[in-house]
Parts: structure tokens; C-alpha cells; sequence
């Protein structure tokens, strides 16, 4: 999907920037500022949505960037989010309804990164595309019932079938949310991650962190709709990560690896499962996809 800067359809000479504007407040992290503009009555909702950013025909128009006044550069990072308007005495003769508008334009930054980035959908590497990307570290466990077989308690006497051990082994859940999707701009192929793990390391640029190849275990995504009042409708779509590595980043061993109680030495082992005994072929449990389909 392609994007573009805001764009403002309202006619020039239909809107303008109120005395008094802007307002604002900075704090450390924090940037807060406000804009009034007076607008044709009729153009209120129009004007907002192009304000606010919209998807338009494979087209995403960003929302506006803050541009401070006396300046022709805007500050980095700082949209649009929501506007207020209210109505301005005074009735047009001839239609009967108020003649202005201010609208009132709020600017922070927003609660996801924005980024420019090259991203992979499907096989085919698309032109260069922004997406708006949050990311979220969370915890997570696994709850494994071990096989008896083999193991002894210290007297020498063996487990029975009903004391098998339990093991809870924790993990991190990496939440990985694309906001401002089009409901058309949402790939077939997302909804065939569920089980699957990565093929290639996977790259997180919020937490600059690489998971190794088979670790991240993706969950069934979480789509959220939303539709407002004067009709812009996008959608963000939230994927969970779960990250296993009972290994190293250079030597994992993740979700196609399962414990193996039995065998000597003091530390539980992880293994492959193979389907003959010369370990040349290896079962697949959770298929392998490569996530650049998703993490941008």
C-alpha cells in the first residue's frame, strides 16, 4: 500500500489558522501542541479527516505534521491525533446552517513508531511504504508434562505413571501491533502464521534485538476495527511472538526441540525428534515461514 503525506482537499480559501494559535506544552518524552482553524461549516468533517489521515483507493494519507510556527519544518515525529470542533454564531441566510466552524487540532506524538521501511508481502518486496508499528515485551509460560520412564527418586525407586514431573519453563511474549491498515490492505497469507516459527533470525527494531531462527512461535492475530464518524475506517492487526530458546542466539534451540528427561546429566535436555534412529531426518512439528511477511 502506498503512502503519502497528509492532504488537505479543502479549498485553501475555506479554511484558515485562528490568532492565538498555536498552543502547547513540552515535558522530557512528551510534546503537546494545538491549532485552531476556522473552516467552513460544510467542510468540518472533511477537513478533520484530511487533517486526521485517511485511506483513499491503495493510497494511506498520513495525518499532518506538526509544523511549528514562523517555520516551513515540521517536528519530527509529532502528528495529528484528534480534533474537536465547535460551531460559530452566525446562520447563512441561505441554507440555514452555521457558517463556520473552529476546529480545534491536537498534535503529539503518537503512541506508535512511525517508520520508513522496505517491507516483504508474500514473495514480492513492495515500494517503499511507511508503517505505524507498536511493541510490547510480555510474560509467557509453557506447561510440560515429562515422561516417568527412566527416572528414579534418590531411594533408586522408580516414577510411576502418575509421578510424572511437571515443568513450567517461562518465556516473553514479543507483541507486535501494525496500526492504520486498510481492511484491503490486510494479506491472506497472515492468517496462515498461527503455529508456525521463524525460518530466519527476526528483527526487533524497538528492542534492537535479533531472535535466532526457530524461537518465535506465532499465535493466531487479533484484528480491531474501527470506523468513525465520518466514515474512515482502518483497522490494526496484533501479532504474539512467543520466544523459546533453551540454547543460544548462535546455537538455538527452540520450538521443534523437546526435553528429554532421561538421559544422564544433570541438566534437562532438548532435543530434536527424529523419525529413524540415524538422526537423518528430523520431524518438523511447527512449520517453518519467513516473518519479514509480517515485521517490518
Amino acid at each position: 500500500m502506498a503512502v503519502q503525506d497528509c492532504r488537505i482537499t479543502v479549498a485553501a480559501a475555506n479554511y484558515k489558522v485562528r490568532p492565538g494559535s498555536p498552543t502547547g506544552s513540552v515535558a522530557i518524552g512528551e510534546f503537546h501542541a494545538e491549532r485552531t482553524y476556522r473552516v467552513v461549516w460544510e467542510d468540518r468533517h472533511t477537513f478533520i479527516r484530511d487533517v486526521l489521515g485517511f485511506p483513499q483507493a491503495g493510497v494511506l494519507h498520513r495525518p499532518q505534521q506538526y509544523v511549528a510556527e514562523n517555520s516551513n519544518l515540521p517536528v519530527a515525529g509529532v502528528y495529528a491525533v484528534r480534533a474537536t470542533y465547535k460551531p460559530i454564531k452566525g446562520i447563512n441566510a441561505t441554507t440555514g446552517s452555521y457558517e463556520f466552524a473552529d476546529i480545534d487540532v491536537e498534535y503529539e506524538l503518537p503512541s506508535y513508531d512511525v517508520q520508513d521501511v522496505r517491507r516483504t508481502t508474500g514473495l514480492t518486496a513492495s515500494p517503499q511504504v511507511e508503517t505505524y508499528i507498536t511493541e510490547t515485551m510480555e510474560p509467557a509460560a509453557e506447561f510440560l508434562t515429562l515422561t516417568h520412564e527412566g527416572l528414579h527418586w534418590y531411594d533408586g525407586t522408580p516414577l510411576g505413571a502418575v509421578e510424572a514431573p511437571a515443568l513450567i519453563s517461562r518465556y516473553t511474549d514479543w507483541v507486535y501491533t501494525l496500526h492504520q491498515l486498510p481492511f484491503i490492505g490486510i494479506p491472506a497469507e497472515w492468517f496462515f502464521l498461527a503455529g508456525c516459527v521463524n525460518s530466519t533470525a527476526t528483527y526487533s527494531r524497538r528492542w534492537n534485538k535479533w531472535f535466532a531462527a526457530e524461537t518465535l512461535l506465532a499465535g493466531s492475530p487479533t484484528i480491531e476495527t474501527e470506523v468513525t464518524s465520518i466514515g474512515t475506517a482502518r483497522c490494526s492487526v496484533t501479532f504474539r511472538f512467543t520466544h523459546k530458546n533453551q540454547g543460544t542466539y548462535a546455537v538455538p534451540i527452540g520450538w521443534n526441540h523437546f526435553p528429554q528427561p532421561n538421559k544422564a546429566g544433570a541438566a534437562l535436555n532438548w532435543s530434536r525428534i527424529y523419525m529413524d534412529a540415524t538422526h537423518t531426518t528430523a520431524r518438523i512439528w511447527y512449520p517453518l515461514v519467513d516473518f519479514r511477511k509480517v515485521i517490518a
